[in-house]
């Protein structure tokens, strides 16, 4: 019996890693119009979704994968007498988590094999930051039980610090009012903003673009002192050739690079970049 890793796109897990560890991806749904909805990466790539993202008055949406999606990507593994870790986006950001609890519940019953569902608390890198301490943690050999209690101790120490240009797609989402966005838009101002204990938070607001970036820096830098103890990742969108590389402006060796897709990209539009962290099983 082996142990499958399994997660939904939001994590903006690489193809090249998910291969790498032979992890399955469930994909998000995303639509433009509230009536025809694409999977993630496989009906709509990230080039797609990127291109779509950047023309005028469009709002995308991003919806759970249904449960026969759960389902099907369980039971095929189970088939195979595999062992099941589902790592989920925030459960206060999306209900995929909850999808994937029920689906383990319903599977239970013609199944002997276990299935844990772990939410992650997070969105993006802190996910597959996560989900990368688990794949160590299978290295060694060490049991669900005991995965599960080690995955719940690093994610408390997971986070993403991020800023973005646009503020249109956060007014549309609900998060700031309209006002606001024109405001803040006309003024040049720049949120910065966190992901911290599942929820999306305000850190503070700087003028110009220039400033923003070095603000998630010195955000970051001053929650993450030994940066030695860390896994960090740095996140943009590959298609945005004018974004910032935090990967060159972190001082410290094996930042990763994750490019962001839709879970993000719906409520932020084209223009975030940002860092994310967990301290390190090892």
């Amino acid at each position: 019996m082996s142990v499958k890793i399994i997660t939904d796109s939001s994590a903006d897990i690489s193809p090249e890693l998910a291969e790498k560890y032979g992890i399955t991806i469930i994909p998000l749904y995303i639509s433009f119009d509230n009536e025809k909805y694409y999977k993630e990466n496989i009906e709509l790539s990230p080039e797609e979704f990127y291109n779509k993202l950047c023309e005028p008055d469009v709002s995308p949406k991003t919806s759970c994968p249904p449960m026969a999606d759960y389902i099907s990507v369980f039971e095929k593994e189970l088939k195979n007498n595999n062992d099941i870790i589902y790592v989920s986006i925030s459960s206060k950001l999306s209900t995929c988590y909850q999808c994937a609890v029920t689906a383990a519940d319903i599977l239970s019953d013609s199944y002997d094999n276990n299935i844990l569902v772990i939410d992650s608390i997070g969105a993006t890198g802190s996910q597959a930051l996560l989900i990368l301490e688990i794949v160590k943690m299978l290295e060694d050999n060490l049991s669900l039980e005991d995965i599960d209690k080690k995955a719940d101790e690093l994610k408390r120490t997971s986070g993403v610090f991020f800023t973005l240009d646009d503020l249109s797609f956060l007014q549309k989402g609900g998060r700031i009012g309209k006002a606001a966005a024109l405001l803040g838009t006309i003024l040049n101002i720049k949120p910065i903003l966190r992901v911290e204990n599942g929820e999306v938070v305000p850190v503070g607001k700087i003028r110009g673009r220039k400033k923003a970036v070095e603000e998630v820096l010195k955000q970051f830098n001053s929650t993450v002192e030994d940066k030695s103890l860390y896994s960090i990742c740095a996140l943009k969108f590959k298609q945005s050739e004018s974004a910032e590389n935090f990967a060159e402006l972190l001082d410290c060796d094996n930042v990763i690079n994750l490019y962001l897709g839709a879970a993000i990209g719906c409520h932020t539009g084209p223009t975030p970049v940002g860092i994310a962290y967990i301290k390190k099983y090892r």
